[in-house]
């Protein structure tokens, strides 16, 4: 086996247009590059899921979008039906983000999509809106490998920058995240 080694600003740079190979539109492409850089950077693995996952990922984009809905609880939802996260976490994350901003506290749950190995990225992207995040993630029978262990990512802002905290299903979450999100019932969904 061999190791290649790529420049993160060369993930960025191409990245787009790979994920225009596999069937994105640009506009997708273009939000989800920053997801694959993230991923590779903290986790690695995030080209050799596009590698890996090239003939699920390419038929997931050729799939409609899925329909969000708001339960009567305010919590968005959606069946994903096999989507990647690369085309169905950012409208997830824009769902959150406007209830965060207008109600002080927005959820989205997505059930049937692959690539979770992408999902802490989604606590990069909320970072950089300067939101408090609490992410849960369980892999799909369908995940493509390599796969993270379930688990939760959580971001706190402070004036220094993001802090990033994980744990494995079961694990006490931080008392540094906000209560709303402290309190959160993880076996629920």
């Amino acid at each position: 086996m061999s190791n290649v080694r790529v420049a993160m600003s060369e993930i960025v740079r191409e990245g787009t247009w790979t994920l225009r190979a596999l069937g994105y539109p640009y506009g997708v492409a273009e939000r989800a590059v920053t997801m694959l850089a993230w991923t590779e950077a903290v986790h690695g693995a995030a080209l050799t899921l596009l590698r890996l996952g090239e003939a699920a990922i390419r038929a997931s984009a050729a799939r409609a979008t899925p329909a969000w809905r708001r339960d009567a609880g305010g919590t968005h939802r959606t069946e994903a039906g096999g989507k990647c996260l690369f085309e169905c976490g950012p409208p997830a994350l824009d769902l959150v983000t406007a209830d965060a901003r207008t109600l002080g506290i927005g959820r989205a749950v997505l059930h049937g999509v692959m690539g979770t190995r992408l999902a802490t990225s989604l606590a990069f992207l909320a970072a950089k809106r300067d939101l408090a995040c609490l992410l849960v993630h369980r892999a799909g029978t369908d995940e493509i490998d390599p796969v993270l262990p379930d688990g939760w990512v959580a971001t706190v802002p402070t004036p220094e920058g993001p802090v990033f905290f994980s744990g494995a299903l079961g694990t006490q979450l931080p008392d540094a995240l906000p209560a709303c999100l402290r309190d959160a019932d993880l076996t629920a969904e």
